[in-house]
């Protein structure tokens, strides 16, 4: 069963695609999208047109994502909320279009906190994101034949491709896919 990972976030998307099988799991893709910068204010309805804007960009992205073979779950980091409203806003309507996104295709969604993730993946909550990368491609080291590159390396384009990675591993013991698994 195919199998999509994200890593939600405002200016990077982290998206990893995997062929889950019951005694494996095979990464076929991992990349990161940047979204396009907020251009200037203009109006009054300025924070609204750029949430709609970004919403709309996100959910164009991971139409591709949706393509042939059609994932059947969708793993990702649950979502924490910043103190600022304006940003937490932005992240709630950019989770809508994903959920949204699902629903439509008829995509199920599992979701692990960050500390969940970490204790899948490496056995301590508290692991920094260096330690989580690793032990990923420990676990899988097709990915790093996969990590996203730009034009002045990879850092911060896998960054978000492990996290993704991650949130995969680790939404993969939710009842939910380890049902599916099981069905396989």
């Amino acid at each position: 069963m195919r199998v999509v990972g994200i890593d939600p976030g405002l200016g990077h998307l982290g998206v990893v695609l995997a062929d889950v099988y019951p005694d494996r799991v095979r990464f076929v893709r991992a990349l990161t999208y940047e979204t396009e910068k907020q251009p200037k204010k203009r109006n009054v309805r300025a924070t609204a047109d750029n949430t709609d804007r970004l919403r709309i960009q996100i959910a164009r992205l991971l139409e591709d994502v949706f393509s042939d073979p059609l994932p059947v779950l969708l793993c990702a980091e649950s979502l924490s909320f910043p103190r600022n409203s304006a940003s937490s806003a932005k992240i709630a309507m950019m989770w809508g279009g994903i959920v949204a996104l699902c629903e439509t295709a008829q995509v199920g969604i599992v979701e692990a906190s960050p500390q969940e993730i970490k204790r899948w993946v490496t056995g301590q909550t508290s692991a920094p994101k260096d330690v989580v990368r690793a032990r990923v491609e420990a676990l899988c080291p097709e990915l790093v034949g996969l990590w996203p590159l730009g034009p002045r390396g990879g850092g911060t384009l896998i960054e978000h491709a492990a996290d993704a990675s991650a949130a995969l591993l680790a939404g993969l013991h939710d009842p939910v896919a380890v049902a599916l698994r099981r069905s396989l």
